[in-house]
This record gives C-alpha cells, structure tokens and sequence, in this order.
C-alpha cells in the first residue's frame, strides 16, 4: 500500500508504461482464452479487419506517497468488428458482455504487469457500443471501455 502522505493526483503516465500495461493485458487474455479469436493491436488484414483489437492512448497517475509508489489507472478499449447481422437481441456483441463479466468473475493471478507492479481492479466504464453502424463492406465494429487500475512500486 501507499506509506505516509498519500497525495490525490492526476497527471499522465509515461506513455512507455502505458504500451507496457496494453501489452500484459493483450498477452493475458489471449494466454486465458477468453475470447473467442486472438486480441490483437491491430485488426489482421488476411482475416478482413474482423476480430478482436485493443487499443488505448490514456492513462494517469492517482495518487504518489513520498517514496515515489504510485497506483495508476489505465483506460483500454477492446474492439470486436464483425460480419454477423446486427440483431436486436445483442448477441453480436455477447463476447465483448462476456469479457466484462469474465474481469468481474475472476481475479488477476495470472495478469503479469512485470516486476514492481501489481494489479488492483478491472472495471468496465461502457459498452458495447456501436461505432458507426455497418461499412460499406457489411461489417459492425463495436467496442467495450474498461479502467485497469494498478499499483506500483519505485525503484
């Protein structure tokens, strides 16, 4: 835990870091098998841009006590584009609920953020929503926004 004079802050994370968490993250649920295909940085083109990506560009620093430990959040978003009909009982998007539900389920024993870190909490901001409705090729890209939030230890 934080020591002594714990201070609420907001300020960005090193971008470095952020890539870092992204990576654990993405190797992680690809490791548990969650979803359904491969999570990916970016959509593969020899499958159409259909799949699974996640992708970020924000995270902060909330609070820093005087030994420099810090606990940090990161917000992620993880993109399910598909070819199936959008239906009006949301079962296009079942996978990107079923995730939502697998963080809430399950703890983070096997979520290796790298040494001096530790991972606290998933929490899912939103989602899944609509980007746009379909492209000009029939396909629906949706998208789920979830918060890591992790502490981490100074060197």
């Amino acid at each position: 835990m934080l020591e002594e004079k714990d201070e609420e802050i907001e300020r960005p994370l090193d971008s470095t870091i952020i890539s870092e968490v992204i990576l654990y993250i993405q190797t992680w649920i690809n490791s548990e098998s969650i979803l359904a295909t491969e999570l990916y940085l970016d959509y593969v083109e020899d499958s159409g841009g259909i799949g699974f990506c996640i992708k970020t560009d924000y995270g902060q620093i909330v609070e820093e006590d005087i030994l420099g430990n810090i606990s940090a959040e990161v917000v992620f978003f993880i993109y399910y584009k598909t070819s199936a009909t959008p239906d009006g009982d949301g079962l296009i998007y079942k996978p990107l609920n079923d995730l939502s539900e697998w963080f809430v389920e399950n703890d983070f024993t096997y979520l290796d953020l790298g040494t001096r870190r530790t991972p606290r909490e998933i929490t899912t901001i939103n989602g899944p929503v609509d980007t746009s409705g379909q492209d000009e090729y029939g396909n629906t890209t949706f998208y789920s926004t979830y918060k890591l939030l992790f502490y981490e230890e100074a060197e």
